[in-house]
């Protein structure tokens, strides 16, 4: 890469990159995710540029993923329920199908008549984002 690589073509490069070890349906879904989430670029543009410690940064992204590391592990930050949770090799990516499971918990819990005491505890499961998505 150059030294003046605007995010539009950082975007591009990425996703050049990422096409050799992801298959092509999931590689713009990551190259939205790491411009949004690591640079907070929501719309690549040729006259938005990269720092260098970015630059620096995209290349460290691209390092580990290629090394099999996942995005959210590499960015440290998963998305769940329209909040974003801290993540880590420690700590389970959440994912889709547990946003479903929330999404009926919280059905279910609001069609209990309003005398009903409700205790909700969660116990070591990671990230906590299960009962953060419940109270939300």
């Amino acid at each position: 890469m150059t030294s003046r690589v605007s995010t539009y073509e950082a975007q591009e490069y990425l996703s050049e990159m990422l096409l050799k070890i992801y298959p092509e349906p999931e590689v713009s879904s990551l190259c939205r995710i790491i411009l949004e989430d690591a640079f907070d670029s929501k719309t690549p543009s040729k006259s938005v540029f990269l720092t260098y410690p970015q630059l620096a940064t995209l290349e460290k992204i691209y390092r580990r993923m290629s090394a099999s590391e996942p995005v959210q592990y590499v960015l440290e930050q998963a998305d769940f329920m329209g909040l974003k949770f801290v993540v880590n090799k420690h700590v389970l990516i959440p994912r889709q199908e547990t946003e479903e499971l929330v999404i009926l918990a919280t059905d279910y819990l609001k069609s209990l008549d309003n005398q009903s005491v409700i205790k909700i505890i969660d116990i070591g499961t990671g990230s906590g984002c299960i009962p953060i998505g419940i109270a939300k």
